[in-house]
């Protein structure tokens, strides 16, 4: 197996960002850091990425996507692999819009986890920021009597979760 080590980079900053990736190897396997949190339920599947990750891959062509919100072009590379072949790349983001230039504020004003989540505090603080949205809003939500793991956090602002650039 090869190794492929990837780091992902902001154009205009070039610093490090946060992201969604989603590493397909040469049997059309999704491939993932062994403690990278995952999306779950349906959907193509991808592992949220603090800005480099790596992963080991079959021989042969691995194609690798990562994303960043709705203000990134996203992008596809592809790799070709071979056993005991470590590669180190990088792999840039270009942002198409500023929308807080504009007057906007990119959010999302539902969000829930449900009772599969197995990670819910490290997702909450991740989806935001890979995500790139400025506000987040976590739904209260109860359906039967399933236990969604997003229940468990109080009705207002989440210090835990947010920063300067990111209100939860």
């Amino acid at each position: 197996m090869g190794k492929i080590r990837a780091t992902i980079i902001d154009s205009e900053t070039g610093g490090t960002i946060n992201a969604k990736a989603q590493v397909i190897d040469s049997s059309g396997n999704y491939v993932h850091p062994k403690k990278a949190i995952q999306k779950v339920g349906p959907g193509q599947p991808f592992f949220y990425t603090d800005g480099s990750f790596e992963v080991d891959v079959n021989r042969g062509n691995t194609r690798i996507t990562v994303e960043r919100g709705t203000e990134y072009t996203p992008e596809t590379i592809y790799l070709e692999s071979s056993p005991k072949n470590n590669k180190s790349i990088e792999i840039e983001l270009s942002r198409w819009n500023d929308l807080q230039e504009q007057g906007w504020h990119p959010g999302n004003t539902h969000i829930h986890y449900d009772e599969k989540e197995n990670r819910p505090d490290e997702r909450l603080h991740l989806d935001p920021r890979v995500e790139n949205l400025r506000m987040t809003a976590v739904s209260v939500l109860k359906r039967w009597d399933l236990n969604y793991s997003t229940n468990k956090y109080p009705i207002g602002f989440l210090n835990d979760f947010s920063s300067d650039h990111h209100y939860v």
